[in-house]
C-alpha cells in the first residue's frame, strides 16, 4: 500500500504496525504536508466494524494531552480508517524491551501521564479495559520537542454504563476474554464489572513492570496468570528489584494499593490515582 493515497488526502509512506484487525501507516496529509498516522480496519466482520465504530466514538468525545488525538475518519474501499496525530517515539513495551527496568522517577513521570489520560476517560464515562505497555506511547507529538505520554488503542474500551461479564459484550467474540491477562484485575477475570478500578489495577501492574522488568505474574500460561491475579498474593517487590534501583516507600504504597485484589480498596479512578502519584512525588522529593 506504500505510495498509494487514502481518501485523496493522505499519501501513505510506510507501515508502522499491525494488530489482529487493523494496520497502521505513516502518511502525509497532502494539503499541508503534515505527518499523520492512518489506522485501517483489515477485517470488516460485524465485530470488527462495531469495535472500530466504538473507538471512533470514544476518540470524538475525548480530547486530552495524554490521549492520542483523532484528526479525521472515513472509508477506503469500504474499509473504515482513522487518522491520528503522528507520534515520534516508542511504546513503553519497546522501551522496557531495550532497558529492562526504569528508575523510580521515570516510573512516576510515565504513570502520572497514564493516570491523567485514564482520568479523562473515566470522567467521560469510559474504561480502557486493555491498558498495557504496548498501549502506552512515549515520545513527541508533531514538531514539538516536549516529551509526552499518550494512551493509544481504544478498540476494547467501552462505556462504564455498558459493563458486562468477563469483558464479553455484543461486540466481543464468543468465548474470548477481553483484555491481556498479565494486567487484568481479579474482578474482570471473574466476570464482574470492569470499571475504572480495573484500569487502576492494570496501571499498578504496569508500574510494577516498569520497576522490575516483569509483570507481577509473568507466567507465559494465561490461565495460570489469571489464577494468580485472583488467588495468589503479590510477590515481594524488593525481591524483584536490584539494589541499585530501590522503590521509594511512597511509590511502593501507591503501587500496592493499586494492585489490591478488591476494587473497593483501590483508587476509585484515574484521577484519584493521579493525585496519589503527585503526592508520592512530593514526598520523595
Amino acid at each position: 500500500m506504500t505510495g498509494t493515497r487514502v481518501h485523496g488526502r493522505y499519501h501513505i509512506l510506510r507501515r508502522l504496525g499491525e494488530g489482529a484487525s487493523c494496520r497502521v501507516y505513516e502518511a502525509i496529509r497532502t494539503e499541508d504536508n503534515q505527518r499523520v498516522a492512518v489506522k485501517i480496519l483489515l477485517r470488516t466482520t460485524g465485530t470488527g466494524m462495531a469495535r472500530f465504530q466504538r473507538e471512533l466514538t470514544i476518540h470524538r468525545r475525548l480530547k486530552h494531552p495524554n490521549i492520542v488525538s483523532l484528526l479525521d475518519a472515513g472509508y477506503r474501499d469500504n474499509r473504515p480508517f482513522l487518522v491520528m496525530e503522528y507520534l515520534q517515539g516508542k511504546s513503553l513495551e519497546e522501551i522496557l524491551g531495550d532497558r529492562g527496568q526504569l528508575k523510580a522517577r521515570h516510573v512516576l513521570s510515565i504513570a502520572e501521564g497514564v493516570a491523567a489520560g485514564l482520568g479523562a476517560m473515566h470522567g467521560n464515562g469510559f474504561v480502557h479495559r486493555d491498558l498495557k505497555p504496548s498501549n502506552i506511547f512515549l515520545g513527541r507529538a508533531g514538531d514539538s520537542n516536549e516529551l509526552t505520554v499518550k494512551l493509544i488503542d481504544f478498540g476494547l474500551s467501552k462505556g462504564i454504563a455498558e459493563r458486562t461479564h468477563i469483558g464479553q459484550d455484543a461486540i466481543t467474540e464468543e468465548n474470548r476474554c477481553c483484555g491481556t491477562p498479565r494486567y487484568m484485575a481479579p474482578e474482570h477475570i471473574l466476570g464482574s464489572e470492569a470499571g475504572p478500578e480495573a484500569d487502576v489495577y492494570a496501571l499498578g501492574a504496569v508500574m510494577w513492570e516498569m520497576l522490575t522488568g516483569a509483570a507481577p505474574f509473568p507466567d507465559p500460561d494465561p490461565i495460570k496468570v489469571m489464577h494468580a491475579h485472583v488467588e495468589e498474593a503479590l510477590p515481594e517487590l524488593d525481591a524483584a528489584l536490584p539494589a541499585s534501583n530501590p522503590c521509594p516507600l511512597p511509590l511502593r504504597q501507591v503501587i500496592l494499593r493499586a494492585l489490591s485484589k478488591t476494587p473497593e480498596t483501590r483508587y476509585p479512578d484515574g484521577n484519584a490515582l493521579l493525585f496519589a502519584l503527585r503526592d508520592a512525588r512530593r514526598r520523595i522529593s
